[in-house]
């Protein structure tokens, strides 16, 4: 099986968090181009503390085999059918490394003895059953703490990042292992599990997160009060409109400041059709800024597939809902569509934006609240107006036609 194969197995989804048996795939492919580089030894030098003795010389480290998902065979007792995350195997070798991010050991029941018994203990008395002089039992973690009882080697993910950098650094630049280690620990940067690195920008920069948290915090509740105001409005006009305020799910502080409304107020987490106001500074529910890393007011709604087949709003509906919008000078209407969700299926987002630079330059150092307001006053006024009539050829609603189709 290739590399990508076996990454693809543990493919994220809204029921599985594949970050440990993901890492757990990156570093294994990372030992074996370090087996092959002759690097071997100094990775699991500068990883577990190993030496020589432990873990045998350049001879013995070459012929290393790296498997993920070992299946202890029979004959081992109460560690047989059990599957360590990684094994090392070659001659006069046996080295067994077991991956933790965040979750808990497993225990077993000895069905000879009813002891329980944790899982590194377990693989260590596996491990001492073997012939093979070199090799052992490590564990890795991010912050999963080992059990009381192990007193074996323990490493942190935060000391493979830095080993992973060091070899890099003095490898070489064209090599496949170069390219892995590099590509490994922009990876474990992205997450934060790179450990904890400060610059002096980071330190001095506190007052201004501060003032940027407190100002986006005031502008959410503004766009809240809009949104909030449009509804009541619409309501008033339309029996049976079928939007209301949403339980915001993961659409909080500080990715989001704002408000939510969904199809009979189902939750963010659980509705195909959403409609959100407010501050936006990260990527959430696959509603992303317009540029990354720039804080902005916005306003839209998504519809969301749930299978690669969803076809999403035709061009006859996206052409009606464009035409029933008026273009405004603060931030233009537009569609987006991704189909890079995790589960394949396409997105259809419509919203308006204003980022923070371009607030920054209507404003001129005035007050943001005002701007804010009409912004978000006048843009909610025109999306749920548009939502909520009726321009469709069977007399349906816009709103209803987008949940009949992820209905």
């Amino acid at each position: 099986m290739t590399f990508f194969s076996r990454l693809y197995r543990y493919r994220q989804s809204e029921f599985r968090n594949a970050c440990e048996d993901y890492l757990t795939e990156l570093l294994a492919e990372w030992l074996r181009l370090a087996t092959e580089a002759g690097m071997l030894g100094e990775v699991l030098e500068g990883i577990f503390g190993y030496c020589e003795d432990s873990i045998g010389d350049s001879s013995t480290l070459a012929t290393v085999r790296w498997d993920t998902q070992h299946i202890i065979g029979p004959g081992y007792g109460d560690a047989t059918g059990k599957r360590p995350d990684l094994v090392g195997s070659g001659k006069n070798f046996f080295l067994i490394i077991e991956n933790k991010v965040s979750a808990g050991f497993t225990s077993y029941e000895s069905e000879e003895t009813g002891e329980v018994k944790h899982q590194l203990p377990l693989y260590q008395a596996y491990r001492d059953s073997r012939p093979e002089r070199y090799g052992g039992v490590a564990f890795i973690t991010y912050t999963t703490d080992p059990p009381a009882c192990w007193f074996g080697p323990v490493s942190y993910w935060s000391r493979v990042f830095n080993v992973m950098r060091r070899c890099y650094r003095k490898g070489n630049p064209g090599s496949a292992f170069n390219y892995i280690g590099l590509k490994v620990t922009q990876h474990m940067e992205e997450i934060g599990m790179a450990g904890t690195h400060f610059e002096l920008s980071d330190i001095v920069v506190l007052p201004a997160y501060e003032r940027l948290h407190q100002g986006m915090t005031q502008l959410g509740s503004i766009a809240k009060r809009e949104l909030s105001q449009s509804l009541v409005a619409i309501n008033s006009t339309t029996d049976g409109f079928p939007l209301q305020h949403a339980h915001l799910g993961e659409l909080t502080p500080p990715t989001f400041f704002g408000a939510a409304l969904s199809y009979e107020g189902q939750k963010a987490s659980a509705s195909s059709l959403l409609v959100w106001a407010g501050v936006l500074s990260k990527t959430c529910y696959d509603i992303s800024p317009a540029s990354e890393g720039l804080p902005e007011l916005s306003i839209g709604f998504g519809v969301w597939g749930d299978s690669i087949d969803f076809v999403g709003p035709d061009e006859a509906l996206i052409s009606q809902l464009e035409l029933s919008i008026p273009s405004g000078t603060d931030g233009k209407w537009a569609w987006h569509v991704d189909t890079q969700a995790y589960n394949g299926a396409p997105i259809y987002i419509f919203s308006t934006r204003l980022t923070f630079i371009d607030i920054f330059g209507m404003t001129n150092g005035k007050d943001w609240d005002e701007t804010a307001q009409m912004f978000f006053k006048v843009r909610s006024q025109e999306l749920l107006g548009a939502l909520s009539s009726s321009q469709l050829s069977d007399d349906e609603s816009f709103i209803e036609h987008l949940n009949r189709l992820v209905s």
